[in-house]
C-alpha cells in the first residue's frame, strides 16, 4: 500500500478528490495491475507438457484388428498438434481398470477415453472434441432404398448386445424406437446374415466393424448409408480447471486446422482407419464412397 500512497501523493489526489475516490483509483490500479499480468500469460496454459493416460487395448471399442492402427493415428495426430500449439505431450500407457484411476490419483493430466460427455460427466471433466469419431452406423442391402433409420418405420433392424448404443442411435437420429423392430443377435456376423437372408431390412453397429465388414466379407452386399449416428469416439477427457480448459480450447482449435488442412484425412488413410463423417453411401452419388 505504501507504493499506492506514493502514487496518489504524486499527482496530488488528495488535494482534488476526497479519501474514498482516492481509494477507488487505488483499487482500479490493481485490477489493472492483474489484468496486465493475466494478459501476460497468453492462451493461459501454464504448463508446457501434458502427459495423458492411454488404454492401448481400447476397450471396450469393437476395433477387428484396428488397435495398432488406431494407436499410431493418435500418436501422429497428437505429434502434430503438439507443435502446432507448442505443447508437449506424453503418452502413458495402461490398462482399462486403471486408467481413471490414475487420472483420479495424478498420475497424468488427461486421458484418451470414449466417455460420454454426459450431464455427469460435465460436472467433473472437461472434453475436447471428438479426435476420432466411432459412433453406430446403418447398415443396408446394397440394392436398398433406405438413407436413414426413419425410414425403417415398421421394420426390423439387427443389433448386438449393445442395447444402451442402440437406443442413443435411434433417438439421437430422430427415430421412434417404438416404431422399429429391434432384433438382437449374439455377433454382427449373424446381424449381416440375416440382413443379406433379407430376414431383416438394417444392421446397427459400431464403424470401424461396420466398415471392416462391409469391404471385407459382406462386400457388394450391404453399404452403409449413415454417418455416425452418436456423438460417440475418442476425446481427451481431464479435470475442469482453467489450465487445462485452456489447454482443451487450444487443442480444439488446432484440431480443427488440421482437419481443414487435409491432413487429418491423409493421417486416416495412412493408418487404414474410417472417418464416418465422410465415407458412406449418398444417394445422390449411386455410388458406395470409396471407403479404406
Amino acid at each position: 500500500m505504501a507504493f499506492f500512497k506514493k502514487i496518489i501523493d504524486k499527482l496530488n489526489l488528495k488535494k482534488h478528490f476526497k479519501r474514498k475516490s482516492a481509494l477507488l483509483i487505488v483499487f482500479l490500479i490493481i485490477i489493472l495491475i492483474f489484468s496486465l499480468r493475466s494478459c501476460s500469460q497468453g492462451n493461459g496454459i501454464t504448463k508446457k507438457e501434458y502427459t495423458i493416460g492411454r488404454d492401448s487395448s481400447w476397450y471396450p471399442l469393437q476395433l477387428l484388428g484396428r488397435e495398432r492402427s488406431l494407436i499410431a493415428f493418435t500418436n501422429d495426430l497428437m505429434a502434430i498438434i503438439s507443435r502446432d500449439i507448442d505443447l508437449n505431450f506424453i503418452w502413458v500407457e495402461t490398462t482399462p481398470n486403471e486408467l481413471m484411476e490414475g487420472l483420479s490419483v495424478g498420475n497424468y493430466d488427461a486421458v484418451l477415453t470414449s466417455y460420454r460427455p454426459d450431464i455427469t460427466n460435465l460436472e467433473r471433466y472437461t472434453f475436447s472434441d471428438l479426435i476420432v469419431k466411432l459412433g453406430p452406423v446403418l447398415v443396408v442391402r446394397q440394392d436398398s432404398a433406405i438413407t436413414s433409420l426413419k425410414d425403417l418405420k415398421g421394420q426390423s433392424v439387427g443389433m448386438g448386445s449393445s442395447a444402451f448404443l442402440i437406443y442413443n442411435a435411434i433417438r439421437e437420429s430422430g427415430a421412434n424406437t417404438y416404431e422399429i423392430n429391434l432384433v438382437s443377435y449374439k455377433n454382427m456376423n449373424q446381424a449381416l446374415d440375416a440382413l443379406t437372408n433379407n430376414q431383416i431390412d438394417g444392421v446397427i453397429m459400431e464403424a470401424l466393424p461396420a466398415y471392416t465388414m462391409v469391404n471385407g466379407l459382406y462386400h457388394g452386399l450391404v453399404k452403409i448409408v449413415s454417418s455416425s449416428l452418436t456423438n460417440d469416439g475418442l476425446r481427451l477427457m481431464t479435470f475442469k480447471t482453467p489450465t487445462n480448459e485452456a489447454m482443451i480450447k487450444e487443442f480444439n482449435a488446432d484440431l480443427q486446422k488440421v482437419k481443414a488442412k487435409g491432413t487429418y484425412a491423409e493421417l486416416i488413410n495412412k493408418w487404414s482407419l474410417v472417418d464416418p463423417e465422410k465415407q458412406y453411401w449418398h444417394p445422390a452419388d449411386q455410388t458406395q464412397s470409396k471407403e479404406k
